[in-house]
């Protein structure tokens, strides 16, 4: 039997890139969203299309934050 799925609202707020101010929070926002998608892979769910969104624009926060750190 399949769990039931998880809502986006559920996840921390790290998993918005405009609530991460640091690299730490923009990398557990990333693990929180793979977790995330495992999840919804795992139990057979379609992931949402605004799961992907999140997670593009965490990593293009992450990359952004990988910049001004080497600055």
């Amino acid at each position: 039997m399949a769990q039931r799925k998880i809502s986006l609202k559920k996840l921390s707020a790290y998993t918005k890139a405009g609530n991460c101010t640091d690299l730490n929070q923009c990398n557990y926002g990333i693990k929180e969203m793979k977790e995330f998608f495992d999840f919804y892979e795992k139990n057979g769910y379609k992931i949402p299309d605004e799961a992907y969104i999140r997670f593009y624009k965490l990593r293009k926060k992450e990359d952004i934050l990988r910049e001004k750190r080497k600055k």
